[in-house]
């Protein structure tokens, strides 16, 4: 039906509007960020207004899959961590004041010491970047959060003398960790949950 260029498309939700909406989320994304021509977007709604509720949970879970698809899925030369941390920073802006989003720059990392952060940016022109993501969605505001750490090496350059040709391609998706914590934190904030997380990215 994308390819047929239907505008709308109405789904049953099988008893289950939450699984129908991820499902049909997922099963039309594409990554076409760098086409010339790009498909029209199909919208989705469950047929019938019943669940309403349960049908807009599983659009968010599964755009939040998608934002982890998308990071990862973006060539190395593009998605930089300097691109990254403007991504997620963008995303949180409509999130309200529960999320903050801090962008912790090399002489910062430096401070910190962390050593190892610094050796492996070195193998880069691109400056490394922490980036946190604060939600605070609990009544109380300091209750211990649960803090998600993710990998953030948005290219694998080490590897190229030790993993054979044919799979460099998939080092761009080394930052897997990071995309996926990142997208995990705001996808909870989209849903309000009640819960204090905090996300730290190494990039």
């Amino acid at each position: 039906m994308q390819d047929l260029e239907i505008a709308h498309v109405d789904v049953d939700p099988c008893r289950d509007a939450q699984a129908a909406a991820e499902g049909a989320v997922l099963g039309l994304y594409e990554y076409d960020e760098l086409k010339a021509k790009k498909k029209k977007k199909v919208s989705t709604m469950p047929y019938g207004s019943e669940e309403l509720d349960a049908w807009q949970k599983g659009v968010s879970y599964a755009k939040g899959q998608n934002l982890a698809r998308y990071l990862m899925e973006s060539p190395a030369n593009y998605v930089t961590p300097s691109k990254f941390a403007e991504i997620i920073q963008q995303k949180t802006g409509a999130l309200g004041d529960g999320v903050k989003v801090l962008t912790r720059s090399k002489s910062w990392i430096e401070e910190q010491q962390m050593g190892a952060f610094l050796s492996v940016a070195k193998g880069s022109d691109e400056p490394p970047v922490f980036l946190e993501i604060h939600y605070t969605g609990s009544r109380d505001p300091n209750e211990p959060p649960l803090v998600f750490v993710g990998k953030g090496v948005t290219f694998d350059s080490g590897g190229i003398s030790l993993k054979p040709s044919s799979g460099m391609d998939a080092m761009r998706a080394d930052m897997g960790g990071a995309a996926t914590v990142c997208s995990a934190i705001l996808t909870a904030a989209t849903l309000k949950l009640p819960i204090n997380l905090i996300g730290l990215a190494p990039l």
